[in-house]
């Protein structure tokens, strides 16, 4: 038996597939949840074809970066981003400050602040992109660097300003209706070809995986770069910058090996 995208096998099942404020969401037709663990290991290859399907494309978050950019020494943070379908690295770079805002025991005014660590004002940009991303703002607006982790696992859509940098009011969650896949599906896939299938999903309730699930271990090099904090190339002079990469499942390096069949991650489906 041929082998057909299991986005499109869904779909002439009955399900209803989307793309919710950048996450996937998926409504069986039997009424029945996903099994989370089906949803963790499939999530990669059917926002992959979803992506593929709609011609379109989509950016995950990957890490952070704060300096000072430009000969005016614009402080900002920039957030790194990969691209999906066709994985390609590009930025977003966002006004911040960087720098101690009075004298304390940590420092004196005008010092750096500790690596990865920023403040951002109420209205800034980034913390319109924060809301957008339907995420809780934190107590204070200088402890973001204690959840950005939270930004991974969900698909940003955006338009690029020039060469890698994208627009920072153009990166929202993705949103795709489960009408449009499934009426761009039933246009592009002739449905006799399709496998015939028939099963039914376990009485199990899904559930989100919080944060300490997904996000795992932190490490911290150092990367540089030269930009202004609004809108030049990324390049190689960041002053007094860090990366900051959290290793966690994510929905890029989840999917199962390309060689399994439908039928065999269908058959996980009804586990």
């Amino acid at each position: 038996m041929a082998e057909h995208p299991l986005l499109a096998t869904l779909v002439f099942r009955g399900d209803e597939v989307s793309i919710e404020q950048g996450r996937l969401k998926i409504k069986p037709s039997s009424g029945e949840q996903v099994p989370p663990e089906w949803m963790r290991l499939n999530t990669a290859k059917i926002i992959n074809e979803i992506l593929v399907v709609l011609n379109r494309e989509a950016f995950l978050f990957d890490g952070y970066s704060t300096g000072e950019y430009g000969s005016k020494r614009y402080s900002g943070i920039t957030l790194q981003f990969s691209s999906i379908p066709v994985d390609k690295d590009c930025y977003a770079i966002f006004n911040a400050e960087i720098r101690r805002a009075r004298n304390s025991k940590s420092g004196k005014k005008g010092a750096l602040l500790p690596v990865g660590r920023f403040r951002v004002g109420k209205k800034s940009s980034f913390v319109k992109f924060w809301a957008q991303a339907g995420l809780q703002m934190p107590s204070r607006l200088s402890s973001f660097h204690d959840r950005m982790g939270r930004l991974r696992g969900i698909c940003f859509t955006g338009s690029f300003r020039h060469a890698k940098k994208l627009s920072n009011d153009s990166v929202v969650p993705l949103q795709v209706s489960a009408v449009e896949i499934r009426d761009t599906i039933l246009s592009q896939t002739n449905k006799v070809s399709l496998p015939s299938v028939n099963m039914q999903l376990p009485n199990k309730k899904h559930s989100v995986l919080t944060n300490r699930e997904t996000v795992g271990r932190r490490a911290i090099s150092d990367a540089r770069g030269t930009s202004s904090a609004c809108e030049s190339y990324y390049g190689n002079k960041l002053k007094g910058s860090a990366v900051l990469r959290e290793e966690a499942v994510s929905i890029s390096l989840v999917a199962k090996p390309a060689e399994q069949t439908v039928d065999e991650w269908l058959a996980d489906y009804a586990k």
